[in-house]
Protein backbone atom coordinates (compact mmCIF):
# COMPACT_ATOMS: atom_id res chain seq x y z
CA UNK A 1 0.00 0.00 0.00
CA UNK A 2 1.48 3.60 -0.45
CA UNK A 3 1.04 5.39 2.09
CA UNK A 4 0.48 9.38 1.83
CA UNK A 5 2.98 11.25 4.95
CA UNK A 6 0.45 13.59 4.11
CA UNK A 7 -2.90 12.15 4.96
CA UNK A 8 -1.16 10.41 8.20
CA UNK A 9 0.14 13.95 9.44
CA UNK A 10 -3.69 14.93 9.20
CA UNK A 11 -5.40 11.96 10.84
CA UNK A 12 -2.90 12.43 13.36
CA UNK A 13 -3.29 16.74 13.61
CA UNK A 14 -6.97 15.62 13.92
CA UNK A 15 -7.40 13.30 17.05
CA UNK A 16 -4.35 15.32 18.78
CA UNK A 17 -6.68 17.87 17.85
CA UNK A 18 -3.17 20.11 16.60
CA UNK A 19 -1.87 22.24 13.93
CA UNK A 20 -0.91 19.66 11.26
CA UNK A 21 2.35 22.15 10.63
CA UNK A 22 2.86 21.11 14.44
CA UNK A 23 2.29 17.13 13.51
CA UNK A 24 5.02 17.74 10.15
CA UNK A 25 7.74 19.58 12.28
CA UNK A 26 7.57 16.68 14.86
CA UNK A 27 10.16 13.80 14.47
CA UNK A 28 9.47 10.64 13.51
CA UNK A 29 10.66 9.25 16.90
CA UNK A 30 8.81 11.79 19.01
CA UNK A 31 6.58 10.21 21.27
CA UNK A 32 2.79 11.85 21.31
CA UNK A 33 2.29 10.77 24.94
CA UNK A 34 4.16 13.72 25.46
CA UNK A 35 1.97 15.99 23.37
CA UNK A 36 -1.08 14.42 24.73
CA UNK A 37 -1.94 11.09 23.29
CA UNK A 38 -3.84 8.58 25.70
CA UNK A 39 -5.57 5.49 25.06
CA UNK A 40 -8.66 7.19 23.84
CA UNK A 41 -7.06 8.95 21.05
CA UNK A 42 -4.74 5.66 20.44
CA UNK A 43 -8.62 4.20 19.66
CA UNK A 44 -9.45 7.22 17.70
CA UNK A 45 -6.63 7.17 15.45
CA UNK A 46 -6.62 3.66 14.56
CA UNK A 47 -10.36 4.15 13.57
CA UNK A 48 -9.35 7.09 11.37
CA UNK A 49 -6.39 5.26 10.21
CA UNK A 50 -8.74 2.30 9.20
CA UNK A 51 -11.16 4.39 7.10
CA UNK A 52 -8.42 6.63 5.63
CA UNK A 53 -6.82 3.68 4.07
CA UNK A 54 -10.03 1.18 4.02
CA UNK A 55 -8.06 -1.35 6.12
CA UNK A 56 -8.73 -3.15 9.17
CA UNK A 57 -5.63 -3.56 11.76
CA UNK A 58 -4.74 -6.82 13.58
CA UNK A 59 -5.60 -7.10 16.98
CA UNK A 60 -1.82 -7.02 17.77
CA UNK A 61 -1.05 -4.29 15.86
CA UNK A 62 -3.78 -2.22 18.16
CA UNK A 63 -1.23 -1.58 21.15
CA UNK A 64 -0.66 1.64 21.81
CA UNK A 65 3.33 1.18 21.54
CA UNK A 66 2.41 0.32 18.02
CA UNK A 67 1.27 3.56 17.19
CA UNK A 68 2.66 6.25 19.36
CA UNK A 69 5.14 7.18 17.37
CA UNK A 70 5.10 8.35 13.53
CA UNK A 71 7.69 6.36 12.70
CA UNK A 72 5.84 3.36 14.11
CA UNK A 73 2.63 4.41 12.03
CA UNK A 74 4.51 4.87 8.62
CA UNK A 75 5.93 1.26 9.54
CA UNK A 76 2.72 -0.45 10.40
CA UNK A 77 0.68 0.73 7.35
CA UNK A 78 3.09 -0.35 5.00
CA UNK A 79 2.22 -4.04 6.13
CA UNK A 80 -1.43 -3.32 4.95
Amino acid sequence: MSVCKKDVYQVVSDVLECDIQFIQRMSEEDDWAVYGMDSVSAVQLIIKLEEVYDIEFQDNDMYIGQINILGKIFGLLKKY
